[in-house]
Parts: C-alpha cells; sequence; structure tokens
C-alpha cells in the first residue's frame, strides 16, 4: 500500500481500512464492531492466543493459573477439573462451545503485557472509556445492564434487550485461587486495562440477576476482553460519570467528572480519591470528595 498498515490480515499489500458497524478480522477470528455514542467497540469478546505474533501460555492447569504472574489465557472449561455450567443454550464446561459462545478469559497480566492483545489501531479500554460507554447508555434510561446484555444466553431468562449492540454475553470466570471455572452462563466479566491497588484491576460484570456494572478483580482472574478504537478525541474532553451504590446502608446516587487525557482517579487504601489537579480551563470537576470502592 506504499507505506505502513495497521492491518493487513489478507496480506494483499493493500492497507485494511475498517468501517465501525463492519466485522474486522483478527487473528483468523471475525468479529463484529458496534459504534456507541462517539466510541468504537468490539461487539464479541476477544478469542485471540497471541500477542504481536507470541504465543500467550494457555492450558495451564488449576495451581499453575493460580501461581502465575504472568500473562496467560484460558478457554471456560479447560484445563481443570472444577467447572459450572448455567447456561440455558450450551454446556459451557465443553471448552469448544465456551470458545465460540463466549471467547478466551485472560488475566490482567496478559491486558497489561506491552505486546497488546487487541489489532493494531485498537486497545483494551480504560476505566474511563468503559465510563464514557455506560454514561452514553445510561442517557436512555436507568437499565443500563438490559440494554448491554445480549438477548439470549443468560440464566434463568436473565436475557437483556442487547438494544445497545454490546451484545454482552456471561462468559463466567477462572478464579485465581485455582478454583477452576465459575459462573459460566450466569455471569459475564470483562477486564479494564486500569489498576485499582496492588494485585487488583478495575473491571466490568453483568450477572442475570441484578444491574451491577463496576467492580475490581484480582489481577490472577480470567475474565473475557472487549476491544476498543483508538479515539481520536482530544485530551480535555469533559465525562459526566455516575456514582451509585449503597454506602453504609445509605443509598448513594450522584455524578463525578473525570476529563479524558487527565489522571485516572487515584486509589489510597479503600478510597478512591479523584483527582484535584485538573486544569479548570480544560475540564470541569462537578464534585470532589473521597468515596469507597464499589466492590
Amino acid at each position: 500500500c506504499g507505506g505502513y498498515c495497521e492491518t493487513d490480515e489478507d496480506q494483499d499489500g493493500v492497507c485494511d481500512v475498517h468501517d465501525c458497524g463492519q466485522p474486522l478480522t483478527y487473528q483468523g477470528y471475525s468479529y463484529e464492531t458496534v459504534q456507541m455514542g462517539v466510541q468504537c467497540w468490539f461487539a464479541e469478546n476477544l478469542r485471540s492466543e497471541n500477542r504481536n505474533g507470541d504465543t500467550i501460555p494457555a492450558n495451564l492447569n488449576d495451581i499453575e493459573w493460580s501461581s502465575t504472574v504472568t500473562g496467560a489465557v484460558a478457554i471456560y472449561g479447560e484445563g481443570s477439573t472444577t467447572c459450572t455450567s448455567d447456561s440455558p443454550d450450551i454446556d459451557a464446561c465443553v471448552p469448544s462451545q465456551s470458545l465460540q459462545e463466549y471467547g478466551r478469559l485472560y488475566n490482567w497480566y496478559a491486558v497489561v503485557d506491552d505486546r497488546s492483545l487487541c489489532p493494531a489501531g485498537w486497545h483494551v479500554p480504560e476505566n474511563v472509556k468503559w465510563w464514557a460507554m455506560t454514561d452514553w447508555v445510561g442517557s436512555w434510561d436507568s437499565n443500563v445492564a438490559t440494554h448491554l446484555k445480549a438477548n439470549f444466553g443468560w440464566y434463568y431468562g436473565g436475557n437483556g434487550t442487547n438494544a445497545s449492540g454490546f451484545s454482552g454475553l456471561p462468559g463466567g470466570n477462572r478464579h485465581h485461587s485455582g478454583n477452576g471455572f465459575q459462573q459460566g452462563g450466569n455471569t459475564g466479566y470483562w477486564w479494564t486495562s486500569t489498576p485499582n491497588d496492588e494485585g487488583n484491576a478495575w473491571s466490568r460484570y453483568l450477572t442475570w440477576i441484578d444491574d451491577q456494572l463496576i467492580g475490581t478483580g484480582a489481577a490472577g482472574n480470567g475474565y473475557s476482553i472487549r476491544c476498543l478504537k483508538d479515539s481520536e478525541e482530544q485530551p480535555g474532553v469533559f465525562l459526566s460519570l455516575k456514582i451509585e451504590g449503597v454506602f453504609d446502608g445509605v443509598s448513594v446516587h450522584s455524578h463525578h467528572g473525570v476529563a479524558q487525557g487527565f489522571p485516572e482517579p487515584r486509589v489510597k487504601g479503600s478510597k478512591t480519591l479523584l483527582p484535584h489537579t485538573m486544569d479548570s480551563k480544560k475540564a470541569t470537576l462537578h464534585h470532589s470528595w473521597d468515596t469507597q470502592n464499589l466492590l
């Protein structure tokens, strides 16, 4: 194509140009994509076994999985004697079925490895990018989780509407302690690329029974991955972020602001500290307070 190509999957010498909403081929798999506000997301979980051509360690048994502190990948039900399936559509503990339905599960060490999991021009989204997406969905109404969940595949009729096109499925997790594969069919987990405190990182999860969206997970857990197209937005774009939950028995519903390109909220002990040093000419911080982490 006369220069550097971010992607040339068919190796025809012509740079691949991707329009959001069209399928994208990456490492032999075709992924649906979806426009969500100003962002372009994979509409399926990642299935990749490689990072820039380097194979990610796989087929680990429970002892190996629990002890590794480097990147690793698994298929739900693979390499463990402990596995549960609550899927109404498949046997999630059969790896060939779970790979097709849920993609692969990655520990967080694989997420933050310099060798990217996602295609060139895409990345594992930061916590603030997830906030922007769910805030966009939440601008329609309060049923964010329902709009993110697929309209099939959830335990006990817990399907969503998939109005967002995100097509969230309950891919379960592989537990960091070596307790095998859990919650396939009833809960979906997705990593962000943002650390929380030592040994943990921010994540998102959806369940069959309620509308939980934000959480943290041990870095050794195996969660699903979604890729987000690199943004052309400039630093200083204000994002309105929701905080809601129950703290000390009191229901809290409020908002705070974080601007793209500015520091992530800093974590200290059991507190999340919002940044206080933003340039007021570029961003507005609606509120500034300390709040307990949402678990």
